[in-house]
């Protein structure tokens, strides 16, 4: 019975950083200042 609450609270860990890590990655945001794009013709 505790190797079965040890195993659970082990992939609950694992599942909760994996959770953080995605929310993390996709939520990251950059600013860039000074940036000038321009369109001519070729």
């Amino acid at each position: 019975m505790k190797k079965i609450i040890i195993s659970l609270s082990i992939i609950a860990a694992v599942a909760a950083i994996a959770i953080g890590a995605t929310t993390a990655y996709f939520s990251d945001t950059e600013t860039s200042t000074g940036n000038t794009f321009t369109a001519g013709s070729i």
